[in-house]
């Protein structure tokens, strides 16, 4: 039974050593602009995301963006943070950018929708008229 164990843990090993030094999806370095669409198919409060981001190279891979909790009161602010899979080491260091899409819904009480980035964010306003800045 031993013998069984020791050979599946060899087995697994190198998968496992590949899982913990796969890359995680990091902040880009600025969200350089934000596009926010209302979709008539999902209701008032379904919303495309377009962000693109700036990366300090070429390599970054799996551009997305992800929810985080904005501190504001009511909840009126939705947040994201714009991420991606930097490349491995020593890629060239030759600035680029990234797109990243995301279609989610808004609550009817946030009027506010931020994407951040390690350095730069962008706002959004969306009391009627959507306006990114």
């Amino acid at each position: 039974m031993l013998r069984i164990a020791a050979v599946a843990f060899l087995a697994f090993a190198p998968a496992l050593a590949h899982a913990e030094t796969a890359a995680r999806p990091q902040r880009v370095a600025e969200v350089v602009s934000v596009k926010v669409e209302r979709l008539p198919e999902g209701g008032t409060n379904t919303h495309r995301i377009t962000a693109v981001g700036k990366v300090p190279g070429p390599g970054w891979t799996r551009p997305a963006l992800r929810m985080v909790r904005e501190r504001h009161p009511n909840n009126a602010v939705a947040g994201f943070e714009m991420v991606a899979v930097p490349p491995k080491k020593g890629a060239a260091k030759t600035a680029g950018e990234i797109t990243a899409t995301l279609e989610t819904t808004i609550g009817a009480i946030q009027h506010t929708l931020i994407v951040r980035g390690a350095k730069k964010s962008v706002e959004c306003t969306m009391a009627g008229e959507i306006r990114c800045e």
